[in-house]
């Protein structure tokens, strides 16, 4: 198997089950999606992004949390720019300017 951790054991549970969405790739996509997805767009994404912060984290690490909420915002690359610059730990920036 391809899957890890929770969604292996997710997976073998509904395998062993032979639950229906077992019978075509298609089905049991969708039905993993609808398990394991928690992506947000729209709004959600933009309230998300207003939030977040780099803190203790790595810049690597927030740059993709970043840019995966960026992705489903709508919001327009200057914007995008001044929220993330926004979210950078004080130490970074003060390293920076």
């Amino acid at each position: 198997s391809l899957l890890s951790g929770r969604a292996r054991e997710w997976g073998t549970a509904v395998w062993d089950a032979q639950l229906p969405i077992c019978s075509g790739l298609a089905a049991f996509t969708e039905e993993m999606k609808r398990v394991f997805d928690r992506s947000v767009a729209g709004h959600e994404a933009a309230c998300e992004i207003m939030l977040l912060r780099q803190e203790h984290r790595t810049l690597t690490d927030y740059a993709i949390q970043f840019r995966t909420l960026a992705a489903s915002s709508q919001w327009y690359e200057r914007a995008l720019y001044d929220a993330f610059w926004h979210g950078l730990s004080d130490n970074l920036k003060d390293k920076l300017a």
